[in-house]
């Protein structure tokens, strides 16, 4: 799917999304970006869709995190050309509260043998709740959701009553 879009230094924002594509859009899937007026072309990631028809265009709009050199590359207000791939993809639901971040990735913990497990994901599915990861995760044991944060790889851990 194609898109016309606008460069700003660190994002882009463009009218030329589809409505029925919207859906199929996710923020953090990879945007191929050229400009219009050279040869420059840069990888960023989308971060936003809009869920409103825009009045003036009759398109979504969205918003795209470009490369910290592309500031020096291109002018505000320079017309660029964006390109999303939406492929399907498959991954695990989990709760949000589950998924933590430091300096090694996203992770989550799982029980094994009463003992807390960590688990290195990549979020797939970011906005919502619950989220999508992908990571070798053991369908048959539990994902740990509360006190997550306190947790350290191999902590004892009991399931709490409800």
């Amino acid at each position: 799917m194609l898109a016309d879009a606008w460069g700003a230094p660190g994002c882009a924002t463009y009218h030329g999304v589809q409505p029925e594509d919207g859906a199929r859009l996710r923020p953090g899937m990879p945007v191929q970006l050229r400009a219009v007026y050279g040869t420059q072309a840069f990888a960023g990631t989308l971060r936003m869709v809009g869920r409103a028809i825009n009045p003036q265009s009759r398109l979504l709009d969205a918003q795209v995190e470009l490369p910290a050199d592309a500031g020096a590359r291109l002018v505000a207000g320079a017309p660029l050309q964006a390109q999303i791939r939406a492929a399907d993809f498959t991954a695990w639901s989990v709760p949000r509260a589950a998924v933590l971040h430091d300096e090694h990735g996203d992770y989550l913990f799982q029980v094994e043998q009463g003992h807390a497990k960590r688990v290195d994901v990549k979020l797939r599915g970011a906005s919502g709740d619950p989220v999508g990861v992908e990571g070798p995760l053991d369908p048959n044991a539990k994902v740990i959701v509360l006190g997550v944060y306190e947790l350290n790889d191999g902590d004892a851990v009991r399931e709490s009553a409800k």
